[in-house]
């Protein structure tokens, strides 16, 4: 499984980049998105969604509690995992 963290992607050209990313990649994988809660409008149908709030702490506790869950993670955003991970960021 693939992790897809947009926590800080909310509005903007981010935000468009990250919609066409998802459906883009539905159907082609087995993908979990870390979606910011100021996310209201976006299509996640056939995705694995965790929404948290745009905080260092909230990240860190999800990677913490998820982290053998997924073997690869994309992050949106040039913002890198709280965690050192051993799985290609």
């Amino acid at each position: 499984m693939i992790l897809i963290d947009a926590t800080y992607i909310n509005a903007g050209g981010g935000l468009a980049l990250f919609q066409y990313l998802l459906s883009s990649l539905r159907g082609r994988g087995d993908f979990m998105i870390l979606r910011d809660v100021r996310i209201t409008d976006l299509d996640t149908c056939g995705y694995q969604v965790f929404d948290i709030p745009p905080r260092e702490s909230a990240r860190r506790e999800f990677y913490r509690q998820h982290q053998g869950r997924f073997q690869k993670v994309l992050c949106l955003g040039n913002v890198p995992p709280p965690l050192a991970l051993k799985i290609p960021v």
